[in-house]
């Protein structure tokens, strides 16, 4: 699915060769030179698109028909074509092998183009083995392991006899956790939750409990305090104080109602104790789950000690810094339970996510790490008229027409709607929002933008444009923006989503456009939408691909990525040569990528999008 092919000519793979076998590693073309500068990290290697004649980069993104040859009729004893080597699945950083694919009894090296032309190792194809794309299959280990470092670098595949047989593929980073800014179970969290001893005092605070049940607050297993049901809004906050605590770990736990919903959070003392081993008592989770200790700091600079329980021992284990990965224990090379220091410099004031993920679609957790400790309250509030932090609400205004008249049916139409998170707290998950023409209950095509997060108290101005417009009938038509039009942001007011509408008179009719026909071969072309956000190509849900026939330079096949990603079109011809383009927009710029040369079945066709001019 993450296979980025990039052919090299033949003269190219053999001046990496001959550095190889000569030890001389100057006068190497720029491409294949690894990248020193401060914006190497930033996947310049990306998109890249290698003519297959001389392996000098394209630097064009338009897509040019190329002929295809007629086939002429073989004897039936005409030997198979070679099947060239390739990487058969996608790779990642922190793994310790790849997979190849190609003829049996190639022996295939491995090369790190991106630090030097390192040779990573080398097996030979056996087989022949079903189930890829050639008979040939090995898994060749790499010596030493890919790991973090190694995100964004270019690996190369050959075949050291035949150069010009090689393939190329990018490092991935581990996929990057994405859940909530907020979550919507309930919840408490302390701050801090350790101190030196033997006295301690913290802010303890709740959210998302449910108003029609009591709250019951206990230290230990000790009952401290008691909203009843009606009492609260469903958030509290409250100082409580400790004194004469020996150094250990206590356990702070809330109880809705009888039996109802639960939760649970520690108090260290000192800040410095770890656990001698996995705890076993009733109110500590089953679950695999993270605890940071101290959870807050003064800044710009925080030092803590992270840990983790059980975490399952067959599944690798990644650990992020606000969405970012910055460790990764291999599968069976841990224990379940980790304790490692962090140290982060230079952060501004708020609340940053730490978050873990098991394997890929394993389980997670995630926690909050708070600059500085005084950002939350603490002062004793009375429980009856309990603050309750303003937290995320979206609001959208009235859309407003850009578009110059006069206004024409079928044809494109932009407008600006601005859009504004009243709430206090940060939104740092990507959303929707939609224009609905003439409304209804069903999400257009293209009528929408992305907005990747959304500062509290802050407003933008997004432009966005449909491509279709209005439909064909006499008369008045409304326009309504929806702010987190697929609920991806959880609000404290979900019912303020929609905006007035905007209303547009048409007069005169116009001609139906011809669509698009479908097409009608057997065949499919898959692959996932990715967009670089944040320094990583990350999933990009609702992303507009077009499958186009390289042979006419005609689209013949339109579809949107769905929530993680992936895409497919149906029913292209097999054996015919396509390019795959994708984009959208996000917080007012386009992403755009594209694949060519893809001939169905296909499924690895992935799309990595990043910043252009516009959307073709």
């Amino acid at each position: 699915m993450l296979l980025q092919k990039l052919r090299i000519g033949k003269t190219a793979v053999f001046i990496v060769i001959l550095i190889l076998l000569v030890g001389t590693v100057s006068s190497l073309p720029l491409f294949l030179q690894a990248d020193e500068s401060a914006e190497s990290d930033h996947f310049q290697y990306l998109p890249v698109i290698f003519r297959d004649a001389d392996g000098t980069p394209d630097p064009g993104t338009e897509v040019t028909a190329t002929p295809t040859s007629t086939a002429t009729a073989t004897s039936t004893n005409t030997p198979l074509p070679p099947c060239d080597i390739m990487f058969d699945s996608q790779v990642y950083a922190g793994e310790g092998a790849v997979d190849i694919t190609g003829d049996v009894g190639t022996e295939v090296t491995i090369i790190n183009l991106s630090d030097g032309n390192t040779v990573l190792g080398s097996g030979i194809l056996t087989g022949p083995v079903a189930g890829h794309a050639c008979a040939g299959f090995a898994s060749i280990t790499l010596s030493p392991p890919l790991n973090i470092t190694n995100t964004g670098q270019i690996l190369l595949a050959v075949d050291l006899e035949n150069p010009d047989n090689n393939d190329t593929i990018v490092v991935f980073g581990m996929p990057t956790v994405t859940p909530s800014s907020t979550p919507t179970e309930p919840y408490i969290v302390a701050v801090p939750n350790c101190g030196p001893g033997p006295d301690i005092q913290f802010t303890l605070q709740g959210f998302n409990w449910p108003i029609d049940q009591s709250v019951t607050l206990s230290w230990e297993g000790v009952p401290q305090t008691v909203w009843q049901a009606g009492q609260h809004t469903g958030s509290f906050s409250t100082t409580w104080t400790f004194s004469g605590l020996a150094n250990g770990i206590y356990t702070v736990s809330a109880l809705s109602g009888t039996g109802g919903a639960t939760a649970s959070t520690q108090i260290h003392i000192p800040c410095g104790i770890l656990p001698t081993s996995t705890p076993t008592s009733t109110s500590t989770p089953n679950e695999p789950y993270l605890v940071a200790v101290p959870n807050c700091g003064p800044g710009p600079s925080i030092e803590f000690n992270l840990q983790g329980y059980n975490w399952p021992t067959d599944q690798s284990l990644t650990l992020f810094w606000n969405g970012i990965a910055q460790v990764v224990f291999q599968a069976n090379q841990h224990s379940g339970s980790f304790s490692m220091n962090w140290t982060f410099n230079g952060l501004a004031n708020g609340v940053y996510l730490v978050s873990a993920q098991s394997g890929i679609g394993g389980p997670t957790a995630s926690l909050y790490v708070a600059i500085p400790c005084e950002n939350l309250p603490t002062n004793t509030p009375v429980p009856t008229n309990t603050p309750v932090p303003q937290a995320v609400d979206l609001v959208v205004g009235q859309p407003q027409l850009i578009s110059t008249p006069p206004i024409i049916v079928y044809q494109p139409l932009a407008f600006e709607v601005p859009i504004t998170n009243t709430g206090d707290v940060d939104i740092n998950t990507l959303f929707f929002v939609d224009l609905l023409f003439d409304p209804t209950p069903v999400h257009s095509e293209d009528s929408y933008t992305a907005v990747s997060g959304l500062s509290g108290g802050s407003t933008i101005t997004l432009t966005i444009t449909s491509t279709i417009g209005l439909a064909n009938f006499i008369g008045d038509h409304q326009v309504t923006a929806f702010v987190d039009s697929l609920n991806h942001v959880a609000e404290t007011d979900e019912t303020n989503n929609l905006s007035a509408p905007f209303e547009i008179t048409i007069s005169e009719p116009a001609m139906t456009p011809d669509y698009t026909p479908l097409p009608t071969g057997s065949s499919t072309i898959s692959g996932v939408a990715r967009a670089m956000l944040s320094g990583n190509f990350l999933p990009q849900e609702r992303m507009r691909l077009s499958a186009i026939e390289e042979a006419t330079g005609k689209v013949v096949a339109v579809t949107y990525s769905d929530e993680n990603g992936f895409f497919q079109f149906e029913n292209l011809a097999e054996g015919t040569s396509y390019t795959v383009q994708g984009c959208i927009m996000i917080d007012n710029k386009a992403y755009f990528g594209f694949r060519s040369s893809r001939i169905p079945p296909d499924a690895f066709a992935d799309i990595f999008a990043v910043k252009s001019a516009s959307c073709p």
